[in-house]
């Protein structure tokens, strides 16, 4: 069965939720984050350039 990326994120939350993070790793896990989607913008860019008319 294929989920929906919205089924991912709802059971990642929960997850995440679970762990009761301290401030410092929450902080640490949004960095991380943000690096991950800055990575996946810069292969999408280098992998994947915009169409030329």
């Amino acid at each position: 069965m294929t989920r929906s990326l919205a089924e991912y994120r709802v059971t990642d939350q929960r997850r995440l939720e679970s762990l009761q993070l301290t401030d410092d790793t929450a902080e640490i896990f949004g960095q991380l984050t943000l690096a991950v989607h800055d990575l996946n913008l810069a292969l999408r860019q280098h992998f994947y350039p915009a169409a030329t008319d």
